[in-house]
């Protein structure tokens, strides 16, 4: 172990002792004055849990200073805590903070006594928060010694005592509500685990914020009581700044709400569905190609395609979006505050934030122009136009342009954004934010796994690292010791529940016609279809008074397996007379053989033949229409109404209308293991269909030519062909390539072609070659402007005229590729090109 560490662990162990020592209570009014920050709970010091170590003691170089023997000559943050001692026996009138401790432990305070520490209890809210109180003139008398730093930048604010007053019991109000963000067990952050119920003090939710305040030192109550009662003190802190800003940020959202609607949608802001056909990969629910419907196109569902609506409007400048407002609740914003450890709730720049959904990504740049000229024409001119984030094209984060991008960096560089802090010249100190999205980023940010934002918010109140002396905004909020739970088990739990929710999204119903098209069939619907079947059976029984529970049970299909296997075990069918038949093209042949060697071996054998879907029924109805076979009973796990089965199928698990059934196999059955992806990047010049081709140089010297992309790796790109195409494009032939390139993507679904590799051998996954192609408008790329890495095996770019393009890259994969890229384009163009 290192000599720096060594003395930092001797240093905090000598923290830990020298504060159990003096017992400091460190939470109350926050003690953190300059830095104007929450204490967050120091796990690794094991102290009380009603010690809170402030941020400034959480810098190892403060901790203790030492002479050159290792004796400690001084501790910085004695003066620190002496000032909030202080500052509170001030509150209480006493001279000692011992004193304090005594008066809260009485059994009773005196009405008298109360009254007192309550007065000065609003003075030093008010004194702390920057606040003139109008009608007291001892406000001014003491100074308490608590104020905050940023505050004594900002214009004072003038209020009555009883209006104060009636803020603070805003404030208090507005923090157990955020308590309950976390522990509400129905609409709580972890309320899906159905096991997260804290164990909490009913006291604290109904005293005032003096009651709050004497009991935090009650020697008399239990550590979980005081804890209780100082969180609620700190978060009436963090809450009054919050209740502060807000007008300030209100006056701001009018404004700006005004110049989008005013000088951006003036004369074209009429409103246009865009349905969108999001091919997503049911490996992580990430978008690998987005398609825009023609309108009165219908969407043909299936268990890969998600599809969504989006409500455009057309700005003055011809660019669809749609745009949504947010403003952060109180309760959100204060564990934001939490985790960013500041009581400054400008520092937070999407406190109030606009979402711009883009049809297409070449769109952004131009409307964050249009705004900025928008601004200046309605006389609110941008102070601050900072883009703090873009990773919306593949690129990995990088802050751009002011002095805060360091600690909002992205999340993830799979994060698709570009986030723009904006700030009015005449609402200084006042920022709000815009994010930018193309549909394929919005998406992702909606569903991704890993990525979408419930689990990101999520993962911002779990996330906690050992190794380091700060700790997660949940064991902040609720103290290991107290609330002795394993967050990160439930984090675990309810991200699973967030991801299947995500997935049934598909099977809800088309947005379009507001009707269910998709159903899932997993295990659960084929336990209820084979009960359902059984009872019908027994129900009939009943009826005719004649046995019919089957002697054999014919499968029909490998997806009705499991609910055969149920029917199999409560009828006691042996395996003899188990009959599993693939679903192929011989279905019919070997099941009209199966019955027939049946009745060859035993006439009256009672038969069940099992299917997952009765619809055409053409094979069943030949079968019954056959004298021997005539008895047979036929059951289906779902019944098409007013299909020709309906006559035919005794038993059904359960009825359906149009609904396509999905069985948890097939999921996953539409995810191809593409060896390589393109960009097929086109343009018409002169009349002439040109499309993108790359020249480069193999490993054995030879020159060859191919398009812009390269081979899929599913580890380094994360199971996304996108991803792929981008950091293919990024290495051989550059970043400014890849951003415009990744920029006029057309909302058309990728061209998926599979070719045989060796023609001489048997057809099989081995043998075959899977490519994918996005189209891409090259209309307005300059190739002239890319910059090739030395470590490239690219040489240049050219344009080459299609059908000559066939003949260079000689390759049968990519000729086909250019074929199916030919009949695509015979297509129309999607929305908003």
């Amino acid at each position: 172990m290192s000599i720096e560490r060594k003395t930092l662990r001797r240093d905090r162990q000598f923290l830990k002792e020298d504060l159990r020592k003096h017992h400091y209570p460190l939470l109350g009014l926050e003690p953190d004055v300059e830095a104007g920050r929450f204490g967050r709970y120091w796990p690794e010091l094991e102290l009380d849990s009603q010690s809170i170590i402030p941020p400034w003691i959480r810098q190892e170089a403060s901790v203790v200073r030492r002479d050159k023997r290792g004796h400690v000559v001084e501790r910085p943050y004695l003066n620190r805590i002496r000032e909030w001692r202080d500052g509170i026996a001030k509150i209480f009138e006493v001279r000692n903070f011992s004193e304090v401790i005594e008066i809260c432990s009485q059994e009773e305070v005196s009405a008298e006594t109360r009254n007192r520490i309550e007065n000065n209890l609003v003075r030093a809210f008010a004194q702390r928060h920057g606040i003139i109180l109008t009608d007291d003139d001892e406000a001014k008398s003491v100074d308490y010694g608590l104020q905050l730093s940023f505050v004594k930048e900002r214009k004072p604010i003038s209020l009555s005592t009883s209006g104060f007053k009636q803020l603070l019991d805003s404030s208090l109000n507005a923090a157990q509500s955020t308590v309950q963000l976390i522990e509400n067990k129905d609409r709580g952050v972890l309320a899906d685990t159905h096991s997260f119920y804290p164990g909490q003090v009913n006291e604290p939710k109904d005293w005032d914020l003096t009651d709050q305040l004497i009991q935090s030192f009650n020697k008399n109550w239990d550590s979980q009581t005081r804890y209780e009662t100082r969180r609620n003190l700190v978060f009436t802190d963090g809450q009054l700044e919050i209740l502060l800003h807000k007008p300030r940020i209100l006056e701001v959202r009018h404004e700006f709400t005004k110049i989008y609607s005013k000088y951006l949608f003036g004369r074209k802001g009429h409103k246009k569905n865009i349905l969108a056909d999001i091919l997503i990969n049911p490996l992580n629910f990430s978008v690998e190609g987005v398609e825009t419907l023609p309108q009165g196109k219908k969407f043909d569902p299936k268990p890969d395609h998600l599809l969504t609506v989006f409500k455009m409007r057309l700005t003055d400048n011809n660019i669809p979006l749609q745009i949504d407002e947010d403003i952060k609740n109180e309760g959100s914003l204060l564990l934001k505050m939490i985790r960013k450890d500041t009581l400054d709730p400008s520092t937070i720049h999407d406190f109030y934030r606009t979402e711009a959904i883009f049809l297409n990504g070449e769109d952004i740049p131009v409307f964050i122009e249009d705004l900025k000229a928008a601004c200046l024409a309605a006389g609110k001119p941008l102070k601050s136009c900072t883009i703090e984030e873009d990773t919306l094209n593949g690129e990995k984060y990088q802050a751009k342009g002011s002095s805060l991008a360091g600690p909002h960096a992205g999340s993830s560089e799979d994060y698709q954004v570009m986030r723009v802090k904006l700030e009015f010249e005449d609402h200084p100190g006042v920022p709000f934010e815009l994010s930018c999205y193309t549909i394929e980023a919005y998406t992702n940010y909606r569903f991704r796994d890993g990525l979408s934002v419930d689990e990101y918010q999520l993962a911002r109140l779990l996330r906690h690292k050992k190794e380091e002396v700060d700790t997660s905004v949940l064991r902040y909020t609720h103290p290991p010791r107290d609330w002795p739970y394993d967050f990160e088990q439930f984090g675990r739990i309810q991200k699973a529940f967030i991801r299947i929710k995500m997935r049934n999204l598909i099977y809800y119903y088309d947005p379009s016609t507001h009707e269910r098209r998709l159903m899932r069939f997993d295990e659960i619907e084929s336990a209820r279809a084979a009960q359902n079947i059984k009872e019908q059976i027994e129900m009939e029984q009943k009826k005719q008074q004649t046995d019919l529970y089957p002697e054999t049970i014919i499968c029909l299909d490998e997806y009705a397996l499991s609910a055969a296997n149920r029917l199999k075990a409560f009828y006691l069918i042996p395996e003899r007379n188990f009959i599993a038949i693939p679903k192929d093209k011989q279905n019919r042949e070997l099941l009209l053989r199966a019955l027939a060697e049946i009745k060859e071996l035993n006439y009256d054998e009672r038969i069940l033949i099992i299917d997952t879907i009765g619809d055409n029924a053409t094979t069943i109805a030949e079968i019954k229409s056959t004298p021997e076979f005539a008895e047979v009973k036929y059951a289906v796990l779902a019944l098409r109404e007013n299909s020709p089965a309906v006559d035919l199928t005794d038993f059904s698990g359960m009825k359906v209308k149009d609904e396509y059934l999905v069985f948890p196999s097939q999921e996953k059955e539409t995810v191809t293991r593409h060896q390589a992806v393109y960009a097929l990047v086109t343009r018409k010049h002169k009349e002439i269909s040109q499309i993108l081709v790359q020249l480069e140089r193999n490993k054995q010297g030879n020159i060859k030519f191919t398009f812009p992309g390269g081979s899929h790796n599913p580890e380094i790109d994360r199971n996304n062909t996108l991803t792929t195409l981008r950091r293919e494009i990024g290495e051989e032939i550059g970043g400014r390539m890849q951003i415009e390139i990744s920029r006029h993507l057309i909302n058309y679904h990728p061209i998926d072609i599979e070719t045989v590799l060796n023609p001489k051998l048997p057809l099989s996954p081995a043998n075959t070659l899977y490519l994918r192609g996005y189209p891409v408008d090259g209309s307005k790329l300059a190739i002239s402007k890319a910059y090739i890495p030395k470590t490239s095996p690219a040489i240049k770019l050219l344009w080459v005229e299609i059908n000559e393009a066939i003949r260079l890259v000689a390759k049968p994969g990519y000729q086909k590729l250019i074929s199916a890229l030919q009949d695509q384009q015979g297509r129309p163009l999607p929305a908003g090109r």
